[in-house]
């Protein structure tokens, strides 16, 4: 059974164009985010070096503030504290005496800072300040982001992954929205291109027909023996105008809009029902089994319109005495007759508007050479996968309508 997919080469470009999106997007996430790593765990412990300076002078200048209010032989304290909360050596000088607070530094590796500052106390005018802090936090802070780095690689790769992935996934639904659209503009000027050769023969050639008749020419004299052919070559032009407006009124959002849940049984009885007669007519051996129903929300109307055509096609074109089987069930319907066989390339081609299997598939079997490309218009539209086959003496189309409740 050959069923019609989408081409290849278009499928196998999108995911190539997704996966080298996907790639590309990734690999400068994960570059970007390496780099702003590495610039901080370079430049941050010297920013906090900065800082850290910055706050030590800060402090000093608060020491010899409380100093300045502090008589000589209480300074001890203040500066003893200082010494605590900031990690630090100080150095007391003055006229007649040194003193020395705090401890050496804990850490030969550690950063400090050294500055000194002339003081004075609340009794007495002159001394002298010696500081050495220590800033243990810079040296500690390079070690410590290289021993964050392998969550920070993980975290980097799951994100960039991810952003990546979905923005590979949005532009090529783009990609496919607009391939999308320039085949639709393609089939429609195709479509529009073969309308206008299907209509031109048959007017020319009833066009021509009227003259002989009005003027008398030949045969054509007696116009009440070509006064029929003449109308039902109209009533045949009246009927492909029809299905030409019927197919450009699909595209309208009124028509597709009026959803509702249908029988899809009912839809095939009724399809079936409509051709019956016609089957008898023919001398068909006309064979319906319907089981069970499902329910499809869809355009009453279109899909009408398509399961009739699709029982249409079976019986017009099944020669006399052959069998056309109709089954629909558990959703899924297949259409048999026999009595002709279509090579791979009528298969291929019978969805196409106004192809025509064979030479004897003309105008004069009443068909529009719309009926399968209404088919397939509304299937798709409702996204109903189905499927056209043909073997020796048998050709079998298949649609699957279940895309409802079952009922």
């Amino acid at each position: 059974m050959e069923t019609r997919k989408k081409p290849a080469n278009r499928r196998d470009g999108g995911k190539r164009l997704g996966l080298q999106v996907f790639l590309a997007v990734a690999a400068a996430l994960a570059l970007t985010s390496a780099l702003i790593y590495a610039l901080i765990a370079f430049a941050l412990p010297a920013s906090y070096e900065g800082v850290a300076t910055t706050r030590v002078n800060e402090r000093v200048g608060e020491l010899v503030d409380v100093l300045a209010k502090t008589p000589y032989d209480e300074a001890s304290q203040p500066i003893y504290d200082f010494c605590i909360a900031n990690n630090a050596t100080v150095v007391l000088t003055t006229d007649n005496e040194s003193s020395r607070f705090g401890t050496d530094p804990a850490d030969a590796g550690a950063s400090s800072i050294a500055l000194s500052t002339s003081v004075r106390f609340a009794d007495k005018d002159s001394g002298y300040l010696t500081i050495v802090a220590d800033l243990p936090a810079t040296a500690e802070l390079p070690s410590a982001f290289w021993s964050m780095l392998p969550a920070v690689v993980a975290a980097i790769v799951a994100v960039a992954v991810l952003v990546a992935w979905s923005v590979s996934r949005i532009i090529n639904r783009l990609v496919a929205d607009a391939a999308d659209a320039k085949r639709a503009e393609r089939q429609r000027r195709d479509f529009f291109a073969a309308v206008s050769h299907e209509l031109k023969t048959p007017l020319c050639a009833l066009k021509a027909q009227i003259e002989c008749m009005l003027y008398g020419i030949g045969d054509f004299s007696d116009r009440d023996k070509h006064l029929p052919a003449a109308l039902e070559a109209t009533e045949s032009l009246e009927g492909l105008v029809g299905e030409i407006l019927f197919v450009a009124g699909m595209e309208a959002d009124d028509l597709d809009g009026a959803r509702e849940e249908v029988s899809a049984a009912a839809l095939v009885r009724d399809a079936c029902d409509a051709h019956a007669a016609r089957a008898a007519e023919r001398g068909l051996a006309f064979d319906v089994n319907i089981e069970g129903d499902v329910t499809v929300r869809a355009n009453r109307a279109l899909l009408a319109k398509a399961l009739a055509n699709v029982v249409g096609n079976a019986v017009t074109y099944s020669p006399a005495g052959a069998h056309v089987s109709v089954r629909f069930a558990e959703g899924t319907l297949s259409v048999e007759n026999t009595g002709i066989a279509l090579s791979a390339d009528e298969v291929a081609r019978a969805f196409e508007p106004f192809y025509r299997a064979e030479a004897s598939r003309n105008r004069a079997t009443g068909g529009s050479g719309l009926g399968l490309y209404i088919v397939k218009t509304v299937l798709e539209r409702y996204g109903m996968p189905f499927s056209l086959s043909s073997s020796d003496d048998c050709v079998t189309f298949q649609a699957r309508l279940s895309k409802g409740r079952r009922i």
